[in-house]
């Protein structure tokens, strides 16, 4: 079995959608915390997507406790939209993103941190 065959369908999905300009460089789910509330009985709008996408991270970030000049491994980076995050956060970070699909290291690579 070949790397690629490991890869959840979805990613193909994702990554021509991102290629598009239609979703961000997050890959994870979000983080509902938002004020005012969503509304249950109105469809989801990609910025509320969006907003809970970043305020995850920030969640994600503030519990790891980073601070300037740390080194950091980000184990199934997807598009590396949480080391970009940490990138513009803090200073003089070492940052490395792993993953097992070739592609998302690709648009890790080949998008500005």
């Amino acid at each position: 079995m070949n790397m690629q065959s490991r890869v959840p369908p979805y990613f193909d999905f994702l990554i021509e959608r991102f290629h598009h300009g239609v979703v961000s460089r997050f890959v994870h789910v979000g983080h509902w915390d938002q004020s005012p509330p969503l509304n249950p009985d109105e469809p989801l709008k990609v910025e509320d997507i969006d907003r809970a996408v970043a305020r995850l991270t920030e969640v994600l970030v503030d519990m790891a406790g980073l601070h300037d000049g740390q080194s950091v491994l980000d184990v199934g980076c997807g598009f590396g939209g949480t080391l970009q995050h940490i990138n513009q956060r803090f200073g003089n970070m070492s940052l490395v993103g792993l993953n097992i699909d070739p592609r998302q290291i690709e648009i890790c690579r080949h998008s500005d941190l």
